[in-house]
């Protein structure tokens, strides 16, 4: 089940609401259960947070602060970092979109994996709550490791009773970095591409929405921020099944884009649509190779920087969606270059990362 709602302006303001501490019994960062009488013993927690957070503490150190020191010393300064983030093949990821893009106000994710529920916390014997939270420890693994959801290990452990949906990462994720989750709601575009929110999201089968949104804050800071995410087929076959989603994507406004470790996708005619959408409504856009093929792009209309050192696609995905004219473009003293000090994307091993920033004109 999704959490019941806690959204209205006494509730935000006075009160910590139970999304936001499911979260922090989450992700590792605060004990907390609902009831007294039920639940674990704190010493079992414990250990599990311990575990969490070890895993977090390597990728803090060899990851994450490189990236948010680049961020803050350079990339902000190179894109309008105010504008709302559309991240297409995204999964939960959650922790990098906002480690680029901390200062986004909306950021709205659009991926094929199921949402799911949260589960209900009271009903579940102790040996059962400690086998769940071990199981999202488990499910982050490729985070952990590469910086990526690996899409086969993610429908495996999705699956069956392990966790059910994405919908908890996004909790851990929040939590994690620093956030404070006001409300959850369940929603789902409309014909004319405006969002209805369903009023009792507590009591609603799960495959009867097809979207949710956190409101959320930065503890400690005033502003609002909204994260939605979209479990939805982007190929262009699925928005033809889906008209109400391309609806609601082209009544978006302009945002900066983001793409990571995304299969190639883009580079296949199946995903005209959403590549002709991300080219329109992206001011900038930061992407790796595995997003739009560099021969989409206006050169005449954008501007490039290029980040790290080209190579050809890793031994999961064909030579053939090698680009040689972006390739070139490594060679190419016209365009700048730049380093990248992190490593974000399928190359995790070698770190030989490329990725491109493209702005509008």
């Amino acid at each position: 089940m999704l959490v019941e709602s806690t959204k209205d302006s006494s509730t935000t303001e006075t009160t910590e609401s139970i999304h936001n501490k499911i979260a922090q019994h989450l992700s590792g960062t605060a004990f907390y259960y609902e009831t007294d009488s039920i639940g674990i013993s704190e010493t079992k927690w414990d250990n599990y947070a311990k575990t969490i957070s070890d895993n977090w503490d390597l990728i803090e150190e060899k990851r994450l602060q490189p990236m948010r020191e680049w961020e803050s010393d350079y990339f902000h300064n190179e894109i309008n970092d105010s504008l709302g983030l559309l991240y297409a093949f995204s999964g939960p990821d959650f922790l990098h979109a906002y480690t680029l893009f901390p200062n986004a106000e909306e950021y709205i994710f659009l991926a094929n994996e199921k949402i799911g529920q949260m589960p209900d916390f009271e009903t579940m014997t102790e040996t059962e709550q400690i086998s769940y939270l071990h199981n999202i420890d488990y499910f982050l693994r490729d985070i952990y490791k590469r910086s990526y959801f690996i899409t086969k290990n993610m429908l495996t452990d999705i699956g069956g009773k392990k966790v059910e949906g994405v919908l908890p990462v996004f909790y851990v994720f929040l939590s994690r970095t620093n956030h404070e989750i006001l409300d959850v709601e369940a929603i789902k575009s409309q014909d004319d591409g405006s969002i209805y929110v369903y009023p009792d999201s507590i009591n609603i089968p799960n495959n009867q929405y097809r979207g949710v949104r956190f409101y959320f804050r930065k503890n400690g800071e005033e502003q609002i921020k909204e994260l939605t995410y979209f479990y939805c087929n982007i190929s262009d076959d699925g928005l033809v099944k889906n008209p109400e989603m391309k609806a609601y994507l082209e009544g978006l406004d302009e945002m900066n884009g983001f793409v990571k470790s995304a299969s190639y996708l883009m580079h296949y005619r199946t995903f005209s649509t959403i590549r002709n959408l991300l080219l329109e409504k992206a001011q900038a856009l930061f992407q790796d190779d595995t997003g739009i093929p560099f021969k989409y792009f206006d050169k005449t209309k954008c501007n490039f920087i290029l980040f790290g050192k080209y190579e050809k696609p890793i031994s999961d995905f064909s030579e053939n969606l090698t680009q040689e004219d972006l390739k070139q473009a490594y060679s190419n003293k016209d365009y700048e270059h730049q380093e990248l000090p992190f490593s974000l994307g399928y190359h995790w091993h070698t770190k030989n990362q490329n990725y491109m920033l493209i702005r509008k004109n």
